[in-house]
């Protein structure tokens, strides 16, 4: 049976931007869920994780490998 939601865990200091497969599924701590390169993230410190529930995940996961891409933004 496919999945159909998701838990997305991250531990940032500062923020980051997560997409699953090129579709984006969470954002902790960013000015912005649509990034640059030179995006700026909320000041935050990593101390405690924090998470996400991505519901509807089957509509973009693949049977086989699947990529995660992070974009990892600072202050």
């Amino acid at each position: 049976m496919p999945a159909t939601a998701l838990l997305l865990r991250v531990r940032v200091d500062d923020g980051c931007v997560v997409w699953i497969n090129g579709q984006w599924v969470g954002s902790f701590n960013t000015t912005t869920d649509d990034p640059l390169f030179d995006t700026p993230a909320v000041n935050h410190e990593g101390d405690a994780w924090q998470e996400k529930v991505i519901i509807g995940a089957q509509a973009f996961l693949v049977n086989g490998a699947n990529t995660i891409a992070v974009l990892a933004a600072n202050t």
